[in-house]
């Protein structure tokens, strides 16, 4: 049975999938860093609502919308193209003559 799919949209198919675990890992990994730590268990705890108050608070109005900023951030610099911004800029340099 032949593949339908071209082998560049195969590839990009697994460039999206290893970029959105590395952003679940990453993710999961900056909610139990910090001056409060949430050991692994306490944070599924208070994911399916039985976590203390304390840890409720911390993740749900410090940590995720921290994090969440941050995915949007990330997303909003990749949707500009930086990188052709930039090249524009390198291209008009300020030493040219006019």
């Amino acid at each position: 049975m032949h593949n339908l799919l071209p082998k560049h949209t195969h590839r990009f198919s697994i460039y999206i999938v290893i970029c959105l675990l590395l952003i679940f890992v990453v993710a999961f990994i900056s909610v139990n860093t910090g001056y409060m730590n949430i050991s692994i268990l306490s944070f599924l705890q208070t994911l399916l609502g039985n976590g203390s108050p304390d840890n409720t608070l911390t993740i749900f109005n410090f940590r995720f919308p921290r994090i969440c900023m941050a995915i949007l951030v990330g997303f909003g610099c990749v949707r500009c193209h930086p990188t052709k911004y930039f090249k524009k800029l390198a291209s008009r340099s300020r030493y040219t003559r006019h």
